[in-house]
């Protein structure tokens, strides 16, 4: 039995905490044992943790000053539980795992790409200059995105313990589905009209501003097109996003759905989804579209491109224009060519990223760097 600690910087809706959630829940329990460890906390991620009876601690380590209490503690769940392999999940979560232990394999894992760092908070920027000094004591660092690892390691990451493993889809729940009409007058959207969704949290680096300036031009040359945002702090209570819609007179055109644990049932409600990003990595709603027969239309942030390869469209970051004709350009295919796309779009994400063949590159990294098991510890 291999046991994994998990140490992850927090357990809110994010893609690499949903992704995490995927991983943790489908290794094989025959052969691996979990126990998570957030430093901020509760979180929505951690309720579906625990519906899936995956063992879970919380360490505080929310500010600078807890750093000394938050080791101590990581150290002493580390001595009860006796992990096989210390798991770092996004930039605090590798950082911290670093100090627990030295005896035991490390291994990080990188969710984001380094092209958004303008945007990123100091003590994160911190965060990921301080990673590049000890990604040395990590026996294997995890990228998701192929830009992203050679960012870091243009950054001072070490390059021989890299490793590129993609995010991986639930092909069987994220499917095409035959009644976007219901899921339209369910969620009160258009039923006539054509729907263009995003999904991402509000952040600067997502840059909705860029999505709502081509839901502008959009509607200027067709008044049946909508538009869906949904996300985290996507709501009426968001006064500096709901002033830039009104702003640009779309609040006859936009509906906000805030975050949304059922996106299965709401990309299929989308004629085409999009991504304004100007940083990623491997972002999840690209793929959970795709996977979903929804064809996508993104920047060129991340491996967005790879991801997307021909079955949606590119466009360069911070141009309005050109994500508004993309967008147009997809939705004024015929009925025929939409098919086509759309089933190119979901064999794409069946073929390359489907889950199941990505929990297992984890498990066979997780047995080649571990160290020898000696015990069970739910038999205790």
């Amino acid at each position: 039995m291999i046991r994994i600690l998990w140490v992850v910087t927090g357990l809110e809706i994010g893609g690499a905490e949903a992704m995490l959630s995927k991983i943790v829940t489908r290794l094989d329990p025959e052969r691996f044992h979990s126990l998570v460890v957030s430093l901020r906390g509760e979180g929505p991620m951690g309720q579906v943790l625990d519906s899936q009876r995956i063992r879970r601690r919380n360490v505080d380590w929310t500010k600078v000053t807890h750093a000394p209490q938050a080791i101590q503690r990581l150290r002493q769940i580390s001595r009860e539980f006796q992990p096989s392999v210390i798991q770092g999940w996004m930039y605090h979560g590798n950082l911290a795992a670093s100090f627990v232990d030295s005896n035991i394999p490390l291994v990080w894992s990188i969710r984001v790409a380094a092209e958004g760092r303008k945007h990123q908070k100091l003590l994160t920027k911190l965060t990921v200059n301080l990673g590049a000094r000890l990604s040395k004591r990590a026996s294997r660092i995890i990228y998701n995105s192929r830009r992203a690892m050679q960012q870091h390691q243009s950054l001072g990451y070490q390059v021989n313990s890299s490793v590129y493993i993609p995010n991986g889809f639930d092909t069987q729940l994220y499917k095409p589905l035959d009644s976007s009409k219901f899921i339209r007058e369910t969620l009160e959207l258009p039923v006539d009209k054509k729907v263009v969704g995003i999904v991402a949290r509000y952040h600067p680096n997502k840059d909705h501003k860029t999505f709502l300036l081509a839901a502008k031009e959009l509607v200027a040359k067709d008044p049946n097109v909508y538009f869906v945002m949904v996300g985290p702090e996507i709501t009426a209570y968001n006064q500096e996003l709901v002033s830039t819609i009104k702003a640009l007179h779309l609040e006859s055109f936009v509906s906000l759905l805030g975050p949304r644990q059922d996106l299965q049932g709401i990309y299929p409600a989308f004629d085409v989804c999009v991504l304004s990003s100007r940083t990623e990595g491997f972002p999840n709603v690209i793929g959970e579209a795709m996977s979903c027969g929804i064809p996508c239309v993104t920047t060129d942030a991340g491996d967005c491109a790879e991801i997307v390869d021909t079955t949606g469209a590119v466009v360069q970051k911070e141009d309005p224009g050109a994500l508004a004709f993309a967008i147009a350009h997809i939705l004024g295919e015929s009925p025929a060519q939409r098919k086509l796309r759309s089933e190119a779009a979901r064999t794409r994400i069946v073929d390359h990223f489907e889950l199941s063949k990505v929990v297992k590159q984890f498990e066979s990294l997780y047995e080649q760097h571990s160290i020898a098991p000696i015990g069970d510890p739910r038999s205790s």
